[in-house]
């Protein structure tokens, strides 16, 4: 019956929700009322769930298509550069590399500075305490008014 049920119910929810008609079809009107009332149910379940499914697509376009350019858009453009230090693991990272030391915005000068993040890095080959170090690796550029000392 349980089996019956799922494979009937899937077939006539999906025909039903194909052909846009109604989740009463005479198939589902000759079985039980827990029958109709579990296919409305995964009915609802399956349209939510459906939306869900399209948002998260749309918003995985609009990812691919931006992929990798947040440098180029950004106020201070900026590039990545390849590191390779063979003494340290991981032996490859990228660093970022401001385009420009400055830009003009609204007839303003804006600086471009470099933002850092400490990274812990081992050395390779290295036995002992003395293995992890820590690095500032540039990881972006930021727009900031010029200092100004007086």
């Amino acid at each position: 019956m349980i089996l019956y049920k799922i494979i009937v119910g899937a077939s006539v929810f999906l025909a039903c929700f194909i052909e846009g008609s109604s989740l009463k079809p005479a198939e589902m009107q000759r079985n039980n009322s827990s029958m109709s009332l579990d296919i409305n149910h995964q009915a609802k379940h399956f349209r939510r769930n459906d939306i869900f499914q399209e948002r998260e697509r749309k918003a995985r376009d609009v990812e691919a298509q931006c992929r990798n350019t947040l440098g180029q858009r950004a106020i201070c453009h900026w590039t990545y550069q390849t590191d390779i230090d063979i003494t340290r693991e991981p032996a490859v990272i990228q660093k970022v590399v401001c385009s420009s030391p400055r830009v003009f915005l609204n007839k303003r000068m804006i600086t471009c500075e470099t933002l850092y993040t400490q990274m812990m890095f081992r050395r390779a080959n290295c036995i002992g305490d003395d293995c992890l170090i820590y690095q500032s690796v540039p990881v972006g550029c930021v727009a900031a008014e010029p200092c100004i000392v007086q």
